[in-house]
């Protein structure tokens, strides 16, 4: 399938809320290239051996973030934007779709992106998949994945809920986002999301 236009992607969402799932089916149907911000992170820190990084007036300590990183805190949301940012600008023209999956995380990502594709005047889509919170533990209980843990999963949605829900809502009132339940099938969830993809892209 030939697409008229090269479009990129947000997808966000809740922990364990189908984003990484629906990310690859749509990359496949799409060719596009999947970016995975907790990858983007994991390669940074195994290769960069630097350890500090200005961003604007911003001393970062990359030791710091990457004890983070490996201990599941949270990672700084300006040195998260600045390489996300610096992902697309550096996949600009774009010549392939393009998917970012986990982001934004913050408000202040939300904003950073926001004004970067209109300001690059890209064809972009941010989607949101919603589940509920126990949606989210049982899938967590199925996965058993050591990182799953009912304490780490329960710091996990208190994270969502204290940074990112702030995001969605910021984008939700500019009319900038997409909401998909995906509490459905794979392929429900997918086919909710193809339709509102060609919908508001015209694909």
């Amino acid at each position: 399938m030939k697409f008229k236009k090269k479009i990129l992607i947000f997808l966000t969402g809740a922990p364990a809320a189908g984003k990484d799932t629906q990310a690859k089916i749509l990359a496949k149907k799409l060719k596009a290239k999947r970016i995975t911000i907790s990858e983007v992170l994991k390669d940074y820190f195994e290769y960069k051996k630097r350890r500090f990084i200005k961003i604007g007036k911003t001393l970062i300590d990359l030791k710091k973030e990457k004890e983070n990183f490996i201990s599941g805190k949270l990672v700084s949301f300006k040195f998260v934007s600045w390489l996300v940012e610096n992902i697309i600008k550096n996949n600009l023209p774009l010549k392939q779709n393009l998917i970012i999956v986990g982001g934004p995380r913050s408000l202040l990502e939300a904003k950073n992106y926001l004004n970067l594709v209109k300001k690059e005047k890209i064809n972009y889509l941010f989607i949101c998949l919603k589940i509920s919170e126990d949606e989210i533990y049982k899938r967590t209980a199925k996965r058993k994945r050591i990182d799953d843990v009912k304490e780490i999963v329960k710091e996990r949605i208190e994270n969502f809920k204290k940074y990112t829900l702030p995001a969605i809502k910021f984008l939700k009132t500019k009319g900038e986002i997409l909401e998909i339940d995906g509490e459905g099938t794979v392929q429900k969830v997918h086919q909710n999301i193809w339709k509102e993809i060609n919908s508001r892209l015209n694909l």
